[in-house]
């Protein structure tokens, strides 16, 4: 007992030393993990979102850029359509005034490409007297001849579009603009450079130009517009696209060491943030080339070493870069890669503290629950002690179990308790229902091994070639007997008549176990005593067929071939109830030749009563073999329920055959060897029954 109280307290303290490690582990296992794995998802996920913050930065300014550029240029292209306009209807009413003027009747007739009209004695001057009449103070008109010469012109000053190495905005010259002009016109664009008297301070100015083709005059008529006024506006828009830049960068809140610079070429157009960023020689010039060829760029890289020595910042700077190619623009917006990653860092710290602080409380708890939940496990430790000294056969088992136990707590250990209790008495209950399960179980094991032996001892043992049997020598012949369970209802039998001949049965009852056993017994004896009355194979299966149907409450039968064979002449008188054709194989130089009794004498045996069966015959030549079986052969399945089936029994017995060995147990070996490396490992379903008998050679009748 104090061995027993012993072992109880080192129990219970290892039970709460282990319990409290138990929980310190589990919650360390489940506590770091999830702290790492969680601030690495939540450091990396606020990461991406101060990156994406950046990145957004840049994307608000390159977005308002664009939109309001898109605005200006919409705007600008609105006065270009309407200049368009105006420079076409100025050209088109031009042409339209000649045409009315030259096809008049006041006008005589064309000679030789002369006229005259109203003092006027060449067409040119009409042209230029029409020029002259419709130019407005904006728009001057030119007058070309197809060569590019001009002729006439309009306008306090001349305006030449075809000086020397001259071209429009696309790099076509006039000359080749007047040889590929459409009818309907074309339009260009010139850039004139600025007289040096001019007062203009731009160096240059653009001329929208619209060529106008004088159909049948050889002449082509331009009508030039200045642009000032349009690229004045632009330029004023542009201007005011960079003060409402400037002011919402103003209102954006930033990184501290960061900033956002709007770079063209090398100086700042505008820049938000530190100022020490605003010289371009500080900007990476790889991410400006890499943001010129990809439209935007994203590159970490170390601070250099004149801004790190200024503001101290360590690390790297993440900088976004977006190329606006349409005014040739970078926008840059760049912030200390500490600075990003700081707002996690410090979310990583609060949610440690916080971890580690509940961790301390739930161990605390932990402890008192652990030392309330051990107490009692003492008793029900000294109670399975006392279990392998327990006699379950008797006694009063709910009274040591019971007694001193809490079953009255109404928590986990109450119910342990509980249980524990109802273990025992359940214990005892079930070692005496076990004990006599078991007994019984060798008891009717042991009658089955009795009847399997009383079985097989009614079956004859095989017999080889000149043995005797009642005194008369037998063929060669051989038999096996495998059943599925401990009996079977397979049946075989082979004995000598009254006349001297060989009888040979085989049969398969309907069921499996004892009842088919019983069975199978009452079916030999029927056999015995019918072929012993002189009956003939057919007849004694119908005597047969009627006894078993005449007590038959279980409604079985038996698939029944009797045979009777002259061992001298080789005739054979058969009957076939409903069982499988015996196969006949002989020896035919050197291939095998089969054939079956597949004659069928009438249905199976002990099913119905009061049926007659046909008598059959054959006759077995010397050397030839029959192989009697039952359907367990031929429908032994292997793993992948497949059966051995006709064709592989006849291909062991071709082989078997051809080899020349005739011994019937040979041939039977075979079989058996054949069908257990078919099916494998798979259990015996069905009994297999052999029976395989020789008429004699010549040589062995010697």
């Amino acid at each position: 007992m104090q061995k027993n109280d012993s072992v109880a307290r080192s129990l219970l303290f290892s039970m709460q030393t282990k319990l409290f490690f138990l929980i310190v582990l589990a919650l360390g296992c489940i506590a770091v993990p999830l702290i790492i794995f969680t601030n690495q998802e939540v450091t990396r996920t606020i990461q991406d979102m101060e990156r994406a913050s950046l990145g957004n930065a840049l994307g608000l300014v390159e977005e308002n850029l664009s939109t309001k550029y898109l605005n200006m240029l919409m705007d600008k292209a609105g006065r270009m359509m309407e200049q368009r306009n105006r420079l076409r209807r100025a050209a088109t009413r031009v042409s339209e005034l000649w045409n009315i003027l030259d096809d008049s009747r006041h006008f005589p007739p064309r000679q030789g490409g002369a006229a005259s009209a109203a003092g006027f004695t060449d067409r040119r001057d009409l042209y230029a007297a029409i020029i002259d009449a419709m130019s407005s103070s904006d728009i001057a008109m030119h007058l070309y001849t197809l060569q590019g010469e001009m002729i006439h012109h309009t306008g306090s000053e001349v305006i030449s579009l075809g000086q020397d190495g001259a071209v429009d905005f696309k790099g076509y010259s006039l000359r080749w603009i007047i040889d590929n002009l459409p009818q309907t016109g074309d339009f260009a664009v010139f850039v004139r450079p600025m007289r040096p008297e001019s007062e203009k301070t731009d160096s240059s100015e653009t001329l929208l130009v619209f060529f106008l083709p004088l159909p049948a005059k050889q002449l082509v008529l331009a009508a030039i517009l200045p642009l000032t006024d349009i690229e004045r506006e632009a330029g004023s828009a542009l201007n005011g696209i960079i003060r409402t830049t400037r002011e919402r960068l103003e209102k954006l809140r930033f990184y501290e060491q960061g900033f956002i610079s709007i770079i063209h070429g090398e100086q700042a157009i505008i820049h938000r943030g530190n100022p020490a960023w605003a010289e371009a020689a500080m900007l990476p010039g790889e991410g400006m080339e890499l943001a010129r060829r990809q439209g935007i760029a994203r590159l970490e890289m170390p601070v250099p070493g004149a801004i790190r020595e200024k503001l101290r910042i360590q690390g790297e700077m993440i900088f976004n870069i977006a190329y606006f190619k349409a005014l040739d623009w970078h926008i840059i917006a760049a912030a200390p890669k500490s600075e990003v990653e700081a707002p996690s860092l410090r979310l990583v710290k609060r949610q440690i503290a916080l971890s580690v602080g509940v961790t301390l409380v739930i161990l605390a708890l932990t402890l008192l629950l652990a030392a309330r939940l051990v107490r009692p496990l003492r008793l029900l430790t000294q109670k399975a002690g006392m279990l392998p000294r327990m006699d379950f056969s008797g006694g009063d088992i709910e009274a040591v179990f019971v007694k001193g136990l809490p079953i009255e707590r109404k928590d986990e250990v109450g119910g342990l308790a509980r249980s524990f209790s109802v273990m025992g008495q359940a214990l005892a209950r079930n070692i005496r229902e076990l004990m006599e399960t078991t007994a019984i179980k060798e008891r009717i094991q042991g009658e089955l091994d009795a009847a399997r032996q009383i079985q097989m001892g009614i079956l004859p043992q095989s017999h080889c070639a000149g043995n005797e049997s009642d005194g008369r020598t037998m063929p060669p012949l051989a038999a096996m007997l495998e059943p599925a369970k401990e009996v079977g209802g397979d049946l075989y039998d082979f004995f000598h008549t009254s006349d001297g001949r060989l009888c040979l049965v085989i049969g398969d009852v309907s069921d499996k176990g004892v009842p088919a056993a019983l069975f199978m017994s009452m079916t030999v004896t029927l056999v015995r005593y019918a072929m012993h009355s002189g009956l003939d194979p057919a007849s004694a299966m119908s005597r047969i067929n009627d006894t078993l149907s005449a007590n038959n409450p279980e409604s079985m039968f038996v698939t029944l071939f009797i045979a009777l064979m002259d061992p001298d002449s080789g005739a054979l008188e058969y009957a076939n109830g409903g069982h499988c054709p015996p196969l006949i194989l002989r020896n035919n130089g050197e291939d095998a030749v089969f054939r079956t009794l597949s004659q069928k004498s009438g249905p199976v045996v002990g099913g119905l009563g009061d049926k007659s069966y046909k008598l059959h015959k054959d006759m077995l030549e010397p050397g030839e073999t029959c192989l009697l079986f039952t359907d367990g052969v031929t429908e032994a399945m292997n793993a992948v329920r497949e059966l051995f089936g006709m064709e592989r029994l006849t291909s062991v017995c071709k082989d078997f055959d051809i080899s020349g060995r005739r011994d019937p147990e040979k041939l039977i070996a075979a079989v058996k060897a054949a069908i257990a490396d078919f099916v494998g490992d798979e259990p015996q379903t069905d009994d297999i029954t052999m029976l395989c008998f020789s008429r004699h050679t010549p040589q062995t009748a010697k």
